[in-house]
Order: structure tokens, then C-alpha cells, then sequence
């Protein structure tokens, strides 16, 4: 986090999960903690994907989504005991 706002990395060895990833980071970056814990991602369904993806990949995709609100939670929380 910078300046109130959340800034993601991610590494994978499987270039599906990264695309996956970078699906969620392009939306997310740079977005206060709130937006990651209050905007589900929408631009998933919109582009079709969970058609397209096998209930494993599916599942990763939510895990990982799970992990940024897990991760704004921890910064918002910080946040708000700072304040």
C-alpha cells in the first residue's frame, strides 16, 4: 500500500493463473482498500470466463480474489486504527 492505495504482485508458474491474476490486479491496482472489499469483480462474468474455465480454475480464480480481500482487509484495519 501507497499513499491509501493497494498496489499487487503476482508470480505463478502456470501462465493460465497468471492471466487469471493480472485479470484481477489490472482491476484492483491502485484502488483503496474499500473498492477491492466492496466491487466484486464484474469484468469476469462480462468477458464470459466462467464459461470458459474448468471448476478448478474457476476455484482458483475465487481463491485468489479471496486473497486481495483478505489482504485490503488487513490494510484497512490498519488504516482505520491509524486514524
Amino acid at each position: 500500500m501507497k499513499d491509501g492505495v493497494l498496489f499487487f504482485e503476482l508470480s505463478s508458474d502456470a501462465l493460465i493463473s497468471q492471466g487469471l491474476g493480472a485479470l484481477l490486479i489490472l482491476a484492483y491496482n491502485g484502488e483503496k482498500p474499500e473498492v477491492v472489499l466492496k466491487c466484486p469483480p464484474h469484468h469476469i462474468d462480462e468477458l464470459g470466463m466462467h464459461r470458459t474455465l474448468t471448476p478448478g480454475r474457476a476455484n482458483g480464480l475465487a481463491s485468489l480474489y479471496l486473497r486481495l480481500k483478505q489482504e485490503a482487509l488487513r490494510f484497512y484495519i490498519a488504516q482505520q486504527k491509524s486514524v
